[in-house]
């Protein structure tokens, strides 16, 4: 028990370390950006060691593990709980609104067809849009039913995307570096902004399997582009939602940098992690292990809950908001 005992202030101590570096050092790139990404992770397997310090008696592991828990709510607390949104007035119009990686030959048409009819939601975002699932889509008469209006760019691989909505569109364009669309949505005579889009993530460096390193150069790039965007539309006056798979994690500086100024349907109304990305291997866990798939808005455009769920085959997690037009 001295072992584990010992073991675990030592792991304790490494984990409060990663924490603590993520409040005091920039971590973007290199073994930091990795460590950066996982140190939610190395704070929580210190959770193992509860028990130890409680059979081994032991205070020091017991105050180890207290000031890993303090660091990391002062760390991810306001990404875990949200406390309940200001109560909007009676009368305000609400959309729901979800975004979707349904990843590119992942799952059949048919089964993106089948997800999609079980969130019959108002708009729908779709990154990694094949041309069979875009055909299935497009030809399934409950979808059709639901969402009378589509814009969907499809191509082979993985930079599909494409808009589904019950609301009429219009000025709809698409772009790639990074993959992205523009939309403009009448919804019953206000127009809103939706900015779909898919920057790919950063180049992972492995060693031996394991990954070690990360360059984002360009996906920071990508991700400064679309945050400029909003920006210029916001200035203009338009109402913007941005929505998309983003590859970034909340303990990385970049996504501090896109979500800066802008309501965050997760951090400010979800509750648990919202983790909506898992690696394939994983998929039988049903849950998702990093929150990368966002719902943004500008600051009349306010979220109200979140839902998510994960389907069993995909590496992506649907991920569902209801937003209040309160302007």
């Amino acid at each position: 028990m001295r072992v584990l005992v010992r073991l675990g202030v030592a792991y304790a101590c490494v984990a409060l370390g990663i924490l603590l570096a993520g409040l005091l050092v920039p971590m973007d790139d290199g073994p930091l950006g990795m460590l950066a990404i996982l140190s939610p992770y190395f704070a929580l397997v210190v959770l193992l060691f509860v028990p130890v310090s409680a059979l081994g008696r032991s205070r020091t592991l017991a105050v180890a593990i207290l000031a890993v828990a303090a660091v990391f709510v002062l760390r991810l607390g306001g990404e875990w709980w949200s406390f309940p949104p200001a109560r909007v007035a009676d009368g305000v119009r609400t959309i729901d609104v979800a975004t979707w990686n349904v990843e590119a030959g992942a799952a059949a048409p048919s089964a993106v067809v089948e997800m999609l009819n079980r969130h019959p939601v108002d708009v729908v975002v779709l990154e990694e849009l094949t041309f069979p699932a875009a055909g299935a889509i497009q030809s399934d008469p409950a979808i059709g039913a639901r969402y009378p209006h589509q814009a969907l760019f499809p191509t082979r691989g993985v930079t599909g995307v494409g808009i589904l909505s019950r609301f009429p569109l219009s000025n709809t364009s698409s772009a790639q570096s990074p993959a992205r669309f523009e939309a403009t949505l009448d919804v019953d005579g206000r127009t809103i902004t939706v900015v779909g889009a898919h920057p790919f993530p950063a180049t992972i460096s492995l060693a031996g399997g394991i990954p070690v390193g990360l360059d984002p150069t360009t996906r920071n790039a990508d991700l400064q582009l679309l945050r400029q965007r909003v920006t210029e539309l916001d200035a203009g006056g338009d109402d913007v939602l941005l929505m998309g798979d983003f590859n970034t994690a909340p303990t990385e500086p970049a996504f501090a940098l896109l979500t800066s100024g802008l309501h965050d349907a997760h951090q400010e109304v979800g509750l648990g992690p919202g983790w909506t990305w898992r690696p394939a291997p994983l998929e039988f866990l049903g849950t998702g292990l990093l929150r990368i798939d966002l719902i943004l808005s500008t600051s009349s455009l306010l979220p109200e809950r979140t839902s998510i769920e994960c389907p069993a085959r995909g590496d992506h997690c649907l991920f569902q908001a209801t937003i209040a037009l309160t302007r």
